[in-house]
Parts: structure tokens; C-alpha cells; sequence
């Protein structure tokens, strides 16, 4: 169920990951500046933690898209020297409501 958009907010996260030294903010602020210039047609909210701050710790890490449509995508990965994402799942669930679509955005 993946699209051009989740195949390319995986590969630019991957991108920031690898250029930081650490996990920290600065990869979440490169994340977020490289995807506010990619086309976003299906309004994605996306997701991302790791359980480690350090590389050489080789932490998990978690990604979780969702829209407004209950499209969701969920992957895991390692978060080691470079990042590895092991496995995807994805599923539809309910479309969102209104107020559930504000919860969401508080939570991301």
C-alpha cells in the first residue's frame, strides 16, 4: 500500500539519519524541512521515534503515517551507523473525523 510519497519520506529520512552524528533534533528538523518541499497529496501526518539517542547504541526506530483517510503505514527499523528500516505494514482503517483528525495533529 506504500506510495510515492511513503517510499520518499522513507528514503529522506534515511537521507538525514545518515548525515547526523547523532538521533537527535537536527534530524527532525531536516526531516521536516525535506518533506515540506515534496508534493503531499494524500496530507500525510507523520510520526517518528527512536528508542536510543545514540548510533552506536543500535536502538529501534518506528515510523507511523497517517491521513485523514485511515490510510496508515507502520515500520520498524534499526537505528544503527545507517539507518535500516526491517519491515512495513499498512492498512485502512475509518475514515477520520473532524475531531479525530485534531487529535492526531496534537499528538505528532
Amino acid at each position: 500500500m506504500a506510495d510515492q510519497y511513503t517510499d520518499t519520506a522513507l528514503s529522506l529520512l534515511s537521507q538525514c539519519y545518515d548525515a547526523s552524528e547523532e538521533i537527535n533534533s537536527n534530524i527532525t528538523h531536516c526531516f521536516n524541512e525535506k518533506l515540506n518541499k515534496i508534493p503531499n497529496p494524500l496530507n500525510y501526518k507523520i510520526s517518528v521515534h527512536a528508542t536510543k539517542t545514540k548510533k552506536s547504541d543500535h536502538g529501534k526506530i518506528t515510523v507511523f503515517m497517517i491521513n485523514a483517510k485511515g490510510v496508515m503505514l507502520y515500520c520498524i527499523g534499526t537505528a544503527g551507523e545507517k539507518l535500516k528500516i526491517n519491515a512495513c505494514a499498512s492498512d485502512i482503517g475509518k475514515p477520520l473525523t473532524p475531531e479525530q483528525e485534531l487529535s492526531i495533529e496534537g499528538f505528532f
